[in-house]
């Protein structure tokens, strides 16, 4: 699968989880450029792994265990 927006990705998303792997999927993403110094860039607050985690597997509907 390859897809330039997030919009097709939406639309497939579900499909592709469903199908038996493995499954390889290419989205192109546009890199965010900051001119700033690295010194001098402000960085937002990170979510943890395990906050990640447990935000995908929500917003999928899959339950942790």
């Amino acid at each position: 699968y390859r897809f330039d927006d997030l919009e097709g990705f939406e639309r497939n998303v579900e499909k592709i989880l469903h199908e038996r792997g493995p499954v390889f999927v290419a989205i192109k993403v546009v890199p965010a450029i900051e001119n700033e110094p690295i010194g001098r860039r402000q960085r937002p607050p990170v979510r943890s792994r395990a906050e990640t985690i447990r935000d995908l597997q929500e917003e999928l509907g899959i339950t942790a265990g």
